[in-house]
């Protein structure tokens, strides 16, 4: 047949019939006709190191009187080298070519699992951070000193729900509680903002002694306190006066048991 005449790719594949060729390397078949490109191609792309020169296509040697000293002549397309004397050996790029390929695997190896021992290291850093936070978060937090707790802290400006408070140190129970006024725009609640004032000011007992409102103008220097709250019922309004003329000594106050 032509093809296997004429064809170096016959030298890598095996004739199955009916058009069907056994690549040697491989043993994938592919169908052939008249001619055997497709063959060639395959062994072009998918075996790129094998030589689709024949040997007997290498030029021969050119003899001289200085034959013993003449150097090995490289085919590296071919990956045959022609010794003096005809000694046809494989050259050595071809085993260079596969000891390459190995130490390029075993590379992508140790990147890949310095990458996952990175990844590693990562996850230990911030299991470890996690874990500091939550020791930290677990710790017996200082309580605050009663003295040292502000008497009022409300909104700049605006009408907002408040609450009359009075605060306990459980741990010195001779110490005198301290009576404070907290409000809040952001609270929908008067009970938002004794959960609020709770968390801060835990683990001190908070007693709610009743809630209102508050109408803050910083502008006209004006409160007017009013009002009262359906969970905790209505605070001692005078008392609030008091304590938050103390905090605004500048300022008209003015209560009222009218209005919600």
């Amino acid at each position: 047949m032509a093809p296997r005449v004429n064809s170096v790719a016959w030298d890598h594949f095996t004739d199955k019939g009916q058009q069907m060729a056994e690549c040697n390397i491989c043993k994938i078949q592919l169908s052939f006709k008249s001619s055997v490109s497709n063959l060639t191609k395959h062994i072009k792309r998918k075996h790129p190191f094998v030589s689709l020169v024949r040997r007997n296509d290498v030029p021969a040697p050119v003899i001289t009187s200085q034959t013993n000293q003449q150097p090995p002549i490289s085919d590296q397309s071919a990956g045959i080298v022609q010794q003096p004397g005809g000694e046809q050996r494989p050259s050595t790029n071809l085993l260079q070519c596969v000891d390459s390929t190995k130490q390029l695997d075993g590379l992508m190896l140790c990147l890949k699992f310095r990458s996952s021992y990175g990844l590693l290291l990562d996850l230990k850093t911030s299991l470890a951070v996690n874990k500091s936070i939550r020791n930290l978060r677990n710790m017996p937090s200082t309580p605050v000193m009663l003295d040292t707790i502000p008497k009022v802290d409300i909104d700049n400006s605006g009408i907002f729900k408040y609450i009359l408070m009075r605060v306990y140190d459980k741990n010195k129970e001779e110490e005198p509680p301290v009576t404070i006024v907290r409000g809040y725009k952001r609270c929908n609640y008067h009970s938002d903002i004794f959960d609020e004032v709770q968390e801060k000011l835990h683990p001190h007992d908070c007693e709610v002694l009743g809630g209102g409102r508050i109408s803050h103008d910083s502008d006209l220097k004006q409160i007017q306190i009013y009002g009262y709250s359906q969970g905790f019922g209505k605070a001692d309004h005078d008392v609030t006066a008091k304590i938050i003329k103390d905090f605004y000594p500048d300022y008209t106050i003015t209560t009222s048991d009218e209005g919600y």
